[in-house]
């Protein structure tokens, strides 16, 4: 695996030999626009760019007000995380200007909620559009999800077309949007309904009406989330003939390899979740088939291949002689999937190079979490996994709920705030929302992205911006995810490890005197029942 990278911004990037450029030296000059730039892969993205493309103008990222902070605030407050680190530590210089926020709101009824202004300044300056935002929630009403997903992929592809220095533009997907095939390969599939009466049902009807059609709308489809990501690939689909496009599909996003620093993340989203509470000892039990393999993707592979595919993209459009978007391709896209020249689609999944079991990352864990433990345990971490509803649920009971009403009963008794059961039934319901992805098992087929790391990558860029997930070593992997659970996410600094150490003692020797109690006692019961028949009979 290659991983060595600029060490300034002042190194020249040299031009490619042959016709196509270097991916630096096309992101020279030009302005980027992004949508969910202050999410966890949007965020990356504008760290990579700016590290990798120093040559890059400006980034304009759309930001709404949140929790009382204005966009700029939030940029602000941004550019002091972690994830630029890197940036900070090299002592480069000026790219905290080149970070621009735009106020609006991909939700908005109109085009972005951006002003007249900002929306001339745009169509104008940019020519590269990274579309990243998106709801990721399992459990949004079908409103929310066509809201984000549905509409507001419209809404950025009606600016785009403002666009008049416009290369590329990247709508980023999931794989997770066609679950009723089995089988996902790199191409674009009919919609599970029509967008356009999807979104004016939205806006049209009660929530009352809406709620009581959402099941049968979404059809095989498990929830809001796939319904609606489908329908967006379905709205780029549509607009291929007018915009130099490509939808970017990648599979659960996980902590980092290497950039922008190894196990870096900042959400507890999908497994990290899971990671965490089991090392700490809170969750004791989850429903998942250990055989099925956990499809996961390193945020650094999915960043560096987005930026790949877009300078990819937007330079063969350059070198063809007639622009590929001019062709005539099929309208109706057939059932069995339709590979469209206008319209490429890279499913960024690692199962087909580096499979790796849902069993395999819970043992990584479980010896992880004993090697790298966390400051504050609830219990010495440990648990079983079903496969059966029947078995989970009778685990849930006795590990999760039954403990956490005698842990919230001390601390009442104590004049505290009960909190363990509001946590475990938020575990619980999380635990069913992630079912269908925990228990059934899907091929996601990427051969064209492992084509554009292998062979299109230019041999210049290759150390910037390809990466062989092959060669991962996955103990060193899942284990900096762990570091980087410590660091990113719950502020444990490194120091505090021997500490975390010796409680993670105590709570074992706690643990197993627990388990002599209980067993002396359920021994002591079974005797005194049996001495009782006894001296009955």
């Amino acid at each position: 695996m290659t991983t060595d990278i600029l060490s300034s911004s002042e190194e020249k990037i040299q031009p490619a030999v042959g016709s196509r450029p270097r991916i630096a030296e096309f992101f020279n000059g030009r302005t980027v626009f992004i949508t969910g730039g202050t999410g966890f892969i949007g965020k990356a993205i504008v760290e990579k760019l700016l590290h990798s493309c120093p040559g890059v103008t400006k980034i304009y990222m759309l930001v709404r007000s949140k929790k009382g902070l204005d966009p700029q605030e939030r940029v602000k407050k941004l550019i002091q995380q972690s994830v630029f680190n890197r940036l900070r530590d090299e002592g480069r210089e000026g790219w905290q200007e080149k970070m621009v926020a735009v106020p609006g709101d991909v939700t908005s009824d109109g085009i972005l909620g951006l002003s007249e202004e900002n929306r001339c300044t745009l169509a104008n300056e940019v020519s590269i559009f990274f579309h990243c935002a998106a709801t990721v929630r399992f459990d949004d009403s079908l409103v929310d999800a066509v809201k984000m997903n549905v509409r507001g992929t419209l809404r950025a592809l009606q600016l785009a077309q403002e666009m008049s220095n416009l290369k590329v533009m990247v709508h980023v997907s999931t794989t997770y949007c066609h679950t009723e095939r089995r089988e996902l390969n790199e191409e674009v599939y009919p919609p599970p309904a029509d967008w356009r009466n999807i979104i004016w049902a939205t806006e049209n009807l009660s929530s009352f009406e809406l709620s009581a059609i959402t099941h049968k709308v979404i059809g095989a489809l498990p929830n809001t989330y796939g319904f609606s990501k489908a329908l967006g690939e379905q709205v780029v689909f549509e607009h291929r003939h007018k915009l130099p496009l490509l939808i970017f599909r990648p599979s659960i996003i996980t902590s980092a390899i290497q950039e922008p620093l190894p196990g870096w993340l900042d959400n507890f989203n999908g497994p990290t979740g899971l990671l965490v509470a089991s090392g700490k000892g809170v969750v004791r039990t989850v429903l998942m088939k250990e055989s099925l393999i956990a499809d996961y993707c390193p945020v650094d592979v999915c960043v560096k291949g987005i930026i790949a595919a877009a300078w990819y993209q937007a330079t063969s459009n350059t070198l063809s002689p007639v622009s590929p978007h001019k062709e005539v391709v099929p309208e109706v896209i057939p059932s069995r999937g339709l590979k469209d020249p206008l319209l490429p689609v890279y499913n960024c999944a690692t199962s087909g190079v580096r499979p790796v079991t849902f069993g395999e990352v819970q043992d990584l864990g479980r010896t992880l979490a004993f090697e790298t433990p966390f400051n504050t345990l609830l219990w010495y971490p440990g648990g079983i996994i079903s496969s059966s509803e029947v078995v989970y649920f009778i685990l849930v009971i006795l590990f999760h709920l039954i403990p956490a009403l005698i842990f919230d009963t001390g601390l009442r008794l104590f004049g505290q705030k009960p909190r363990l059961w509001r946590l475990h039934r938020r575990i619980f319901s999380a635990n069913k929302a992630l079912k269908y992805y925990l228990l059934n098992q899907w091929v996601f087929r990427s051969q064209d992205f492992i084509e554009l790391n292998t062979k299109h990558i230019l041999e210049e860029d290759r150390a910037l911006f390809a990466l062989d997930i092959s060669a991962v070593d996955k103990v060193e992997y899942f284990r900096n995810a762990v570091i980087g659970s410590r660091r990113y996410l719950l502020n444990e600094p490194d120091s505090t490890l021997p500490a975390a150490r010796a409680n993670l003692k105590r709570m074992y020797w706690l643990d197993r005197s627990a388990r002599a109690l209980f067993v002396a006692i359920l021994l002591s019961a079974l005797w005194c029942c049996l001495r009782s028949a006894l001296l009955s009979a």
